[in-house]
Formats: structure tokens, C-alpha cells, sequence
């Protein structure tokens, strides 16, 4: 009885591995064959985002954010509103802020892996003397 009970055990182990061996390799071939899927994948799983805040003196409206990278580069924020651009790439990352199309401000920071999504938060503000202040804070993995 002991016997039979372990061949099963086998038996259905086995076919669990194999099972297990060839979806990885249809994930592997669906995604060398759909690259763009993999990166919305990754997006999706951790996602990057951005938050403006402003004071009552500045108008969101005239905020606008950009991206760059080694690979690729876009709009982040436009009229103070995302654009749903997916800006995940690994090593450096550069932003620019304007307000009023005017550059503010000019950050980077570097990524150690492209999968790691980070929170991007912008306040600006403008003091007495009608000069804008921004502060930035990243939360992320590759922020210390």
C-alpha cells in the first residue's frame, strides 16, 4: 500500500514539474516574441508614479514634467496631468520640471534594476519674492 501510494506521489510530482517547466517556457517565447508586453508587465507589478502639489499661487495647469533615459525619454506630466507614460528604465533617470515653460528644477537618480517602481513627489512653491520653490522627494528602492 505504502508503495503504490508513493509512486502516485511521484507520479503527480513529476507531471507538476513538467507542467510547470513548459509554462515557463511559453511565458519565455510570448515574451521574446511581444517585448512591449513584458514592459507594461513590469509597469503593472510595480508601478512608477508621480504626485504634484502646489500652493495656491501656482497654477498646476502650467506644470509640466520630463523624462529622460539612456533607452528612451517622454512627458511624464502635461498641464499638470499624467500623460500615463511608462518611464522604467534602469540607470539614470533625469526629470525636468517647468512651470510656465520655464525649467525649475532638475533632478536624477539611478536605478539598479528597471523593475523597481518609485513615487515621485513635486511641490512646488512660490515665495515673496516670486521665486518658485521645488521640492522633490522619491520613495523607491533605489533611494537611500
Amino acid at each position: 500500500m505504502n508503495t503504490i501510494f508513493q509512486s502516485k506521489v511521484l507520479k503527480y510530482s513529476a507531471i507538476t514539474i513538467l507542467i510547470t517547466l513548459l509554462t515557463g517556457i511559453a511565458i519565455i517565447i510570448y515574451f521574446s516574441y511581444n517585448p512591449n508586453d513584458y514592459y507594461e508587465l513590469r509597469e503593472y507589478l510595480n508601478k512608477n508614479s508621480m504626485i504634484i502639489k502646489t500652493t495656491k499661487n501656482i497654477d498646476i495647469d502650467k506644470v509640466d514634467v520630463y523624462w529622460f533615459s539612456d533607452f528612451k525619454s517622454g512627458q511624464v506630466i502635461k498641464s499638470g496631468k499624467t500623460t500615463n507614460l511608462v518611464y522604467k528604465e534602469y540607470g539614470s533617470n533625469r526629470f525636468v520640471v517647468l512651470y510656465k515653460k520655464d525649467t525649475v528644477k532638475k533632478f536624477v537618480y539611478g536605478k539598479s534594476n528597471n523593475w523597481h517602481g518609485h513615487k515621485h513627489i513635486i511641490s512646488l512653491s512660490k515665495k515673496e519674492n516670486k521665486n518658485i520653490k521645488v521640492e522633490v522627494q522619491i520613495i523607491g528602492p533605489d533611494i537611500k
